[in-house]
């Protein structure tokens, strides 16, 4: 179900592999790979959102960073790690 998916989203595996395989450590706003990881754990959401029009529920993930870059560079490999699992 939906939650799940939320929940594997987050999931220390994923975001292990996005910090990973998006280079995310090598960003100057992270520095390292455990602050990288720490960060993006604490900052990352996945949620379920409805859609009213269909009456459809999508996951919505949203990470709150520092600079577009950066919310656009977590997000992003954080989908791709997903989308891998």
């Amino acid at each position: 179900d939906l939650v799940t998916q939320c929940m594997v989203a987050t999931s220390p595996a994923v975001l292990t592999a996005a910090v990973d395989d998006g280079r995310l450590a090598q960003r100057p706003e992270f520095g390292s790979r455990e602050n990288a990881y720490a960060l993006i754990a604490e900052r990352i959401v996945a949620e379920q959102a409805e859609l009213k029009k269909s009456k459809s529920s999508i996951m919505q993930i949203s990470y709150q960073g520092g600079s577009p870059a950066e919310t656009l560079a977590v997000v992003n490999a954080v989908l791709a790690s997903y989308r891998k699992f």
